[in-house]
């Protein structure tokens, strides 16, 4: 009499192929998160450039009959209207940069932590670079650089 075999898996089989995906896992995990922290780099940078740009088209369309700048600290980046940077002016408007990310250095011209753009030309108050930096990986770094002319630029 023959004895009918039953499909299936043995347990040695189900034990390999958990351990195939886990091993695939854990590099896809590792992989992205790379990925999604150098992301958090480059929008830092990119929302640094847009509020500068935005300051400096507000100036030049002579908004409200203001200049605007942007103040630099370490965790924020305010917007502001005036002739000079007011910590206590309710119109600020302060923008929190990801926990994950932060404004290393402001080399900017005369030692300035802002940038103001002259009304008729659009020229910067202050040139320079704005480096930020991932706060766990210092080597993960984007310069924004701000010329006379009040563009400005990214690079790594």
């Amino acid at each position: 009499m023959q004895q009918k075999r039953l499909m299936g898996f043995t347990v040695l089989e189900l034990l390999i192929v958990i351990t195939i995906f886990s091993f695939v896992s854990g590099i896809l995990f590792v992989s992205l998160k790379q990925l999604s922290r150098a992301n958090v780099v480059d929008v830092a940078a990119r929302d640094v450039v847009s509020i500068l740009t935005d300051a400096r088209n507000r100036t030049l369309a002579s908004i409200g009959d203001e200049v605007y700048g942007v103040y630099f600290s370490v965790n924020t980046i305010t917007f502001f209207s005036g002739d000079e940077y007011d910590a206590g002016d309710p119109g600020n408007i302060v923008i929190n940069l990801s926990p994950a990310v932060s404004i290393d250095t402001v080399a900017l011209s005369g030692g300035a932590d802002s940038v103001i753009f002259s009304r008729l030309s659009g020229k910067a108050s202050a040139t320079g670079t704005i480096t930020i930096v991932l706060t766990n990986d210092p080597a993960d770094t984007k310069t924004i650089t701000v010329t006379d002319t009040g563009m400005v630029s990214v690079s790594e």
